[in-house]
């Protein structure tokens, strides 16, 4: 809602360009907190979120991987952020909807990471939350029109 909001009256070029700069510097601050609260403190932080400290970056394909990831980034946003200017928020959810469970296959097909049990349901989750909001509004709107 908020990139709705905002591109009303910004261009897809500054809401691209303002969202890379301010999540860049968050994960960064996120790998670095996780990563020295592992090492400082090894039983709060689970040894399967944090990546081990100090920070490397991937070699060789996976490396490769990550630069192309941040190539097809930008113009995701960018043209996502083009589609709220054109189109209303109801009409491109279920893309968002999709993102999460196409994301967690393609990790498990392409670098084989394998889900954990707890991520279908959640990815399940979160188009049947959807499909319950269009079904409840679309109830109250026939209520409202018999009425």
């Amino acid at each position: 809602m908020l990139t709705k909001y905002l591109a009303r009256e910004e261009p897809p070029e500054t809401l691209t360009l303002s969202l890379l700069v301010l999540v860049t510097p968050n994960h960064l601050f996120i790998l670095l907190v996780v990563n020295a609260l592992a090492w400082l403190s090894p039983a709060i932080v689970p040894a399967e979120l944090a990546t081990g400290f100090p920070f490397q970056l991937p070699t060789g394909a996976g490396l490769w991987l990550l630069l192309l990831l941040g190539a097809l980034t930008a113009p995701a946003r960018y043209f996502s952020s083009f589609a709220y200017k054109k189109a209303d928020a109801t009409y491109l959810q279920p893309f968002g909807d999709l993102q999460v469970p196409l994301s967690g296959l393609i990790g498990w097909i392409f670098l084989g990471q394998v889900p954990s049990m707890w991520f279908w349901p959640g990815a399940a989750l979160i188009p049947a939350a959807s499909s319950f909001i269009l079904w409840s509004e679309t109830e109250k709107r026939h209520t409202l029109s018999v009425a």
